[in-house]
C-alpha cells in the first residue's frame, strides 16, 4: 500500500482518503473506525510536515469527512428515501431501539444522549 500511495502528492493522498472514506460511509455495514485507522496510518506517514502534524491533519480530515458523510446521508438518504415503507422496514424504524433513538432525537436542545446517538449509532438508521 505504501508503495502505491508514495507516488501521490500529499494533497492527492488527502483527496483520495476523503473520497474513499465518503464512499465507504455510504455503505450501510461499514463502520467508521477502519476508515479512521486507514486515514491515520496513511496521512500521518506521508505528511511532509512530520508525523505529529500528519496526525493532526488526519484527525481534521476525518472530522470533516464524518460530518460531510452524515449530511449527505441525511439529505440524500433520509429526505428522499425515508418515507418509503420498504426502506423504513429494512432500517428497522419499527423496532424498540430505533423508537428509543427517535424519542431522544425529537427532544429539543442538545443533550448527552443526543450526542451519543449521533456519534455512536449507525448512520443510516439515524438518517432515515
Amino acid at each position: 500500500m505504501n508503495s502505491m500511495v508514495a507516488q501521490f502528492h500529499f494533497v492527492g493522498i488527502l483527496c483520495f482518503t476523503f473520497l474513499a472514506g465518503l464512499f465507504l460511509f455510504m455503505l450501510p455495514p461499514v463502520p467508521g473506525p477502519p476508515i479512521y485507522i486507514f486515514a491515520g496510518m496513511v496521512v500521518a506517514e506521508h505528511c511532509p510536515l512530520g508525523y505529529w502534524w500528519g496526525c493532526v491533519i488526519s484527525i481534521l480530515v476525518c472530522i470533516v469527512l464524518k460530518l460531510f458523510a452524515c449530511a449527505v446521508q441525511q439529505k440524500l438518504v433520509g429526505e428522499r428515501l425515508g418515507s418509503r415503507d420498504d426502506i423504513r422496514m429494512a432500517v428497522g424504524v419499527h423496532r424498540p431501539f430505533m423508537r428509543a433513538v427517535e424519542t431522544v432525537l425529537r427532544r429539543p436542545g442538545l443533550s448527552f444522549g443526543k450526542c451519543m446517538i449521533l456519534c455512536g449509532a449507525p448512520d443510516w438508521p439515524v438518517s432515515v
